[in-house]
């Protein structure tokens, strides 16, 4: 964190080194319908610093999946404060930091993600983090056409050494088939499009 707080300009959102002591464990349940057969119920604690915020550290390069873990912490907290509250959350790695604000519909953005992990227990989704992400930024960041942002997706689905493709669950659910379909581009930009928005003085995901 202090490598970060040196060499990075939002390094002012962090809090200040001794925030550990401060930190607040936050415990709430949400419940929600997904269908009108299915409710899901999310519940936990949260340890958040404040005024508000969630902080996921590792030491380590920070992966697609930390993003979404630190989103969807990000989102549960927000809902929690009804939005009342400024809430800028923080996903630091050994590479870079990332900074997230609160959106304008964090209980409809969470909903969704609900939905999707409802729909998830049911079959299986074409989402994968490293493509999904790449699709995402590929769209809404470069400007690219679906046929070029999929190019870039593909990238990260073969990899150069051991891309989603080759993830052996991902391997037993689609055999030898690409899914990097319709489906593929609706659920990356669903999930990350509001991410992306989100992120603080334009930084990158």
């Amino acid at each position: 964190a202090k490598f970060i707080r040196d060499s990075d300009k939002r390094s002012s959102l962090l809090p200040d080194d001794d925030y550990a002591g401060n930190i607040l464990t936050t415990r709430l349940s949400v419940s929600y319908p997904v269908t009108e057969q299915l409710r899901l119920t999310l519940g936990g604690q949260i340890e958040a610093w404040p005024p508000g915020g969630v902080i996921v550290a590792r030491n380590a390069v920070l992966t697609p999946r930390d993003l979404v873990l630190t989103w969807i912490r990000h989102l549960v907290l927000c809902v929690f404060h009804g939005g009342e509250a400024q809430v800028i959350s923080c996903c630091i790695g050994a590479d870079r930091l990332v900074c997230l604000k609160a959106p304008s519909d964090a209980r409809a953005r969470l909903s969704e993600l609900l939905g999707h992990y409802g729909e998830g227990l049911c079959r299986v989704l074409p989402f994968f983090p490293a493509s999904s992400l790449a699709y995402a930024q590929a769209v809404l960041a470069q400007g690219k056409d679906p046929a070029a942002a999929r190019l870039a997706a593909r990238d990260k689905w073969l990899g150069f050494k051991g891309g989603e493709g080759e993830d052996p669950y991902n391997r037993l659910c689609f055999r030898d088939e690409t899914p990097l379909n319709e489906e593929f581009a609706q659920l990356a930009l669903g999930v990350f499009g509001p991410l992306l928005e989100c992120l603080v003085d334009g930084g990158r995901a």
